[in-house]
């Protein structure tokens, strides 16, 4: 913003301007602090008068030339140091932008600032960084107990941490070199690495520098208590030329690895870096040698244009899964849900009745829903077979599977179905003879009775055939309670 003078004289004279004006009033616009004059020729006689306008002029405010936010940014997230900051969408002149206008990635803005009045005619240059945080998923709707693997990825030296307290990379950048040692023999090697390209070095293995609590360990970490008071889990520094060590702990001793967590199933570190050499030094050195184990350390090396981390998920309900991704100090934080198809159970009668020479995959038991598959248990545990003989006085869990998905709940119902006992005192007679057949059981609840083939309703008959013959019995069960299942199965048997 500029001041705008009017500078006049006033009688009949004739003026001349140091713009070159020559009327008795000009206006002027000037952009910095400018001494006008003005020559007056009365009567031959030229005079001249001086003037100093004085410009106040702020300079552009100050702040980060390129600012970094996550997802849903707007005009007002942006910082600048000044008084009265204004957005605009050009360098000068432009259009100004409202606070509530949605910043996207790579786009420049810039800042005013207005001072006593005045807006400064210089402006802040931002670029907009958003940090597009996604996570992709394997598939977004499983069964129950189905694995899903979710990842995401970020900048080079970005690190993640998820909702199942995982923070691990996976696939992150490309392998370039890697060595291994054994860890009772002094080793060293060099990688060979470009200035200025960005690497990660994957740490990996335990050792053991002798007998002794306390003196198994790995990269970062003591891996077993020790008599001064360590203890499993507890960081200790790393330092050059010892143990394993690499030339990243001669440049910054002490440093600790990204992410600094300890993991003691893998003892997998990494230690992301800006190569300032040509080489890289990794290896290990202890004394004495004699009394380490022989455990193999490796060291991988990676050339990163990206970073990645990948996690596997079961989900036995609809579950929502978030990571964070930090990258220069920033966090932002990435949703995904994954839908879990779980069909109900399928229902039915809670006590079912049978006969006795029934399977899995022959009987009379109703139930409500599709593809059933019988287990001996009401959760885990193998299905049974078609061809598995249900047995009286016996609880099932019946699932159903709907669209690929078997139900984690099982059906419990008791299966009844007494068998009978039939005994024939001589299933070999001859003509004209007569033999005693009997019949008994014995259910794990309720009556039988029985019905013969003669007509005869008690527990055993005498039957005097003129030739081979095949009889049967019929049997009555009623289980009684407030169910009262009753069935009648018939069995066959000769003479």
């Amino acid at each position: 913003q500029y001041e705008v003078d009017y500078l006049s004289m006033t009688n009949s004279s004739t003026y001349t301007w140091s713009t070159g004006d020559t009327t008795e009033t000009i206006s002027v616009t000037p952009t910095e602090t400018t001494e006008y004059w003005v020559d007056v020729t009365a009567n031959s006689i030229t005079c001249r008068e001086y003037i100093t306008i004085n410009v106040t002029a702020p300079a552009a405010p100050t702040g980060d030339t390129e600012q970094t936010f996550c997802d849903d940014t707007t005009i007002a997230d942006l910082t600048a140091t000044g008084d009265n900051i204004q957005w605009y969408d050009a360098a000068t002149g432009g259009n100004l932008l409202d606070s509530t206008a949605v910043l996207i990635d790579g786009q420049m803005v810039y800042a005013s600032q207005t001072v006593n009045g005045c807006e400064s005619t210089d402006r802040l240059e931002v670029t907009v960084s958003i940090q597009d945080i996604t996570i992709t998923a394997s598939v977004t709707e499983v069964c129950a107990g189905e694995s899903v693997d979710l990842s995401v990825i970020g900048g080079i030296n970005s690190t993640y941490l998820w909702s199942t307290g995982e923070s691990n990379f996976s696939g992150q950048g490309t392998l370039v070199d890697e060595y291994s040692l054994i860890a009772n023999t002094v080793s060293q090697n060099t990688f060979s690495i470009i200035p200025g390209n960005i690497y990660r070095l994957e740490v990996s293995g335990t050792i053991s520098l002798g007998g002794g609590a306390g003196n198994q360990r790995d990269v970062a970490y003591y891996i077993q208590s020790g008599p001064d008071g360590t203890t499993e889990g507890t960081p200790f520094d790393s330092a050059c030329n010892l143990r394993i060590w690499t030339a990243l702990f001669c440049d910054t001793p002490g440093l600790r690895p990204s992410p600094d967590i300890y993991d003691a199933s893998t003892h997998t570190y990494s230690y992301p870096f800006t190569a300032n050499s040509s080489i890289l030094d990794v290896g290990f050195w202890d004394s004495p040698l004699g009394d380490n184990g022989p455990n193999v350390v490796t060291f991988k090396l990676y050339e990163l244009s990206n970073s990645e981390s990948t996690i596997t998920v079961t989900p036995t309900e609809t579950t929502e899964y978030w990571v964070d991704v930090t990258t220069n100090d920033l966090t932002c934080r990435d949703y995904i849900t994954i839908d879990i198809t779980s069909p109900a159970a399928p229902t039915g009668s809670p006590v079912q009745g049978g006969c006795s020479d029934f399977t899995v995959g022959s009987n009379n038991n109703a139930f409500t829903g599709v593809n059933f598959q019988w287990y001996p248990t009401p959760s885990g545990g193998t299905a049974l077979p078609d061809s598995h003989l249900l047995v009286d006085g016996t609880y099932y869990y019946i699932s159903q599977t709907v669209d690929g998905c078997e139900s984690s709940d099982r059906f419990e119902f008791l299966y009844l179905a007494p068998e009978p006992t039939i005994t024939i005192n001589s299933p070999i007679i001859c003509e004209g003879d007569s033999t005693t057949v009997s019949v008994s059981s014995s259910p794990s609840q309720g009556s039988t009775t029985f019905l013969w083939n003669t007509g005869e309703t008690s527990d055993s008959i005498n039957l005097s055939p003129t030739e081979s013959t095949t009889y049967w019995v019929d049997q009555i069960y009623n289980s009684g309670g407030p169910e009262n299942i009753q069935t009648v199965c018939r069995y066959f048997f000769g003479i």
